[in-house]
């Protein structure tokens, strides 16, 4: 398997000159309160990238970091010399998802799903496609486009 991998060092008090980047990994940022750091990070991450810490300090001002930079925590770990591993991800709008009504009587809702499918420009996107009270068709489905076409 090849797999094409940047790796760069920069100074993390400065923003970083690029954007999108899918990992980011730092020490003691939490643990010396250093949120201008984290919000450079936060910058630099593409929408579904992640931010991995490692903190030394036992106490940790989590919450409120988490919430002024948007993130999301999705894993901590703690060894057993008491450093804590935090795996944090950017926080990403909410979007609503298309909810197009099915039904096994007729098929007048097709035309309506290739409509929206057609239309469809977004990969974070949701089409539900939804059947209520009918005794044959008991399933929702959700699928995102990407995985539709």
């Amino acid at each position: 398997m090849n797999v094409n991998v940047n790796v760069v060092t920069w100074d993390a008090n400065n923003i970083y000159p690029a954007q999108n980047v899918h990992l980011i990994i730092a020490a003691d940022v939490l643990s010396d309160r250093l949120y201008t750091v984290l919000r450079n990070l936060t910058t630099a991450l593409k929408p579904n990238g992640f931010i991995l810490l490692e903190e030394t300090a036992a106490q940790l001002d989590l919450k409120t970091a988490l919430k002024e930079e948007k993130l999301i925590l999705v894993g901590k770990q703690i060894d057993s010399s008491g450093k804590s591993y935090l795996l944090l991800k950017k926080r990403r709008k909410r979007i609503e998802p298309i909810v197009i009504q099915i039904t096994g009587k007729n098929f007048s809702w097709l035309e309506s799903a290739k409509a929206v499918l057609s239309k469809f420009d977004r990969d974070d996107q949701e089409v539900l496609f939804v059947s209520q009270g009918e005794e044959s068709l008991g399933k929702i489905m959700r699928k995102k486009l990407h995985s539709l076409i």
